[in-house]
C-alpha cells in the first residue's frame, strides 16, 4: 500500500507540469498585454521596455516558460501579482486556509445530515420519509447557489438580521457561506447514499444476514454501510476538492477572502501569475484528493486492501517459481 500510494504521488509530477504547460500556454495566448494594462496608453518605448523586463516578459514563449517552471520546482516561487506586485505563493497561503475551514465544516456537516438521511430513505423506501428527504435533495440540487445565497442574505442578514451580511468578522460571518454550500452537498450525498443503499440491501448477503436473525440496524451497521459508502466517498472526494478550489460564486456574494475570489480578481485584471498560481494549487487539490480517496477505500472496504495483499504475493509466487 505504501508503494502504492508514493508511485501515485510520483506520478503527480508529469500530470501537474502538464497543467503548469496548458495553462501557461493559455494565458500567453490570450489578447492583451499586462504591461500596457499597468502603464496605460502613455508610455514610451523605453518604459515599455523597461517595464517588461521588470514583470519578465521581455523573453520569448519558451524563455518565460522555463523560467517559470524553474521558479517554482527549485524555489516555490510562482511569481509576483502584476497589480499588487505581492508574491503569489504569500497570497495563496493567506487565502486557503479561509477556503479549507469553510470547505472541511461544509462537507462534515453534509455528511453528517446526508449520510443517515439517505440510509433512512433506502430502509424505509417509499415511505413518507423517504418521499420527503428525496423531494428535498431533490429541490436542494435544483437551485443554484447564485439564487439561494441572495435569498439567506435577505432573510437571515436584512430582514431578521441575525447574521452579518458579509465578510468574515465573526463565527457567525461563517454560516450562511457554509449552510449555502452544504445544501448542494446534502442533496448530492443524500441521493447517492440512498441509491447505493437500495442496491447493498438487495444482494444474498444482507439477505442471509437477515435470515440468520440479525436485526436490521446490525445489519446495515456492519456489512451493508460500507460497501455503500464508496460512491459516496467517491462523490465527497470530487466535492471537497471542488470546494477548496474556491466556490467563486459564493465567495463572490458573501466577500470572501477566499481562493475563488483571488482567482477571479486574476482573471478580471489579466494577472496571469495569479492565474496561473491558482489554477495549479487547485489542479493539486484534486491529484491529492484522488489519492486520499484511493486510501479510504481501503479503510472502509477491506476487500479492496487484500486486492494489494494478492498482488504482492503473485507477484512472490511468481519469482519463486522462476528460480526453482
Amino acid at each position: 500500500m505504501i508503494k502504492y500510494i508514493i508511485k501515485r504521488l510520483l506520478l503527480l509530477i508529469p500530470v501537474l507540469l502538464g497543467v503548469l504547460i496548458i495553462v501557461f500556454t493559455i494565458t500567453y495566448l490570450t489578447p492583451g498585454d499586462p504591461v500596457v494594462s499597468l502603464l496605460g496608453s502613455s508610455y514610451t518605448p523605453e518604459t515599455y521596455a523597461a517595464k517588461a523586463a521588470e514583470m519578465g516578459l521581455d523573453k520569448g514563449y519558451f524563455g518565460q516558460l522555463g523560467t517559470y517552471i524553474f521558479n517554482i520546482f527549485t524555489k516555490f516561487d510562482f511569481g509576483k501579482s502584476y497589480m499588487t506586485n505581492n508574491p503569489v505563493v504569500e497570497s495563496l497561503m493567506a487565502r486557503a486556509p479561509v477556503t479549507a475551514k469553510i470547505a472541511m465544516i461544509t462537507v462534515v456537516i453534509a455528511l453528517c445530515v446526508g449520510i443517515p438521511c439517505g440510509i433512512i430513505a433506502a430502509i424505509k423506501q417509499y415511505s413518507i420519509l423517504d418521499y420527503g428527504f428525496t423531494s428535498f435533495a431533490l429541490l436542494s440540487s435544483a437551485i443554484p447557489s447564485f439564487v439561494l445565497a441572495p435569498v439567506f442574505l435577505v432573510i437571515f442578514g436584512v430582514k431578521l438580521k441575525w447574521l452579518p451580511l458579509s465578510g468574515l468578522t465573526s463565527f457567525k460571518s461563517y454560516i450562511l457561506p457554509i449552510l449555502v454550500s452544504a445544501i448542494g452537498g446534502f442533496a448530492l450525498i443524500t441521493r447517492m447514499t440512498r441509491n447505493s443503499m437500495l442496491e447493498t440491501i438487495r444482494q444474498d448477503y444482507i439477505r442471509t444476514a437477515r435470515a440468520k436473525g440479525m436485526r436490521m440496524n446490525a445489519v446495515i451497521r456492519k456489512h451493508a454501510l460500507k460497501n455503500a459508502l464508496i460512491p459516496v466517498i467517491t462523490v465527497t472526494g470530487s466535492w471537497f476538492a471542488m470546494l477548496m478550489g474556491g466556490s467563486l460564486i459564493v465567495e463572490m456574494i458573501f466577500t470572501i477572502p477566499g481562493l475563488g475570489t483571488y482567482l477571479y480578481s486574476g482573471i478580471s485584471n489579466r494577472d496571469y501569475p495569479i492565474i496561473n498560481g491558482s489554477v495549479f494549487l487547485t489542479s493539486s487539490i484534486v491529484c491529492i484528493m484522488s489519492i486520499v480517496v484511493d486510501i479510504l477505500y481501503t479503510v472502509v472496504d477491506p476487500r479492496i486492501k487484500t486486492q494489494f495483499v494478492k498482488k504482492k504475493k503473485t507477484k512472490v509466487k511468481k519469482t519463486e517459481g522462476e528460480n526453482a
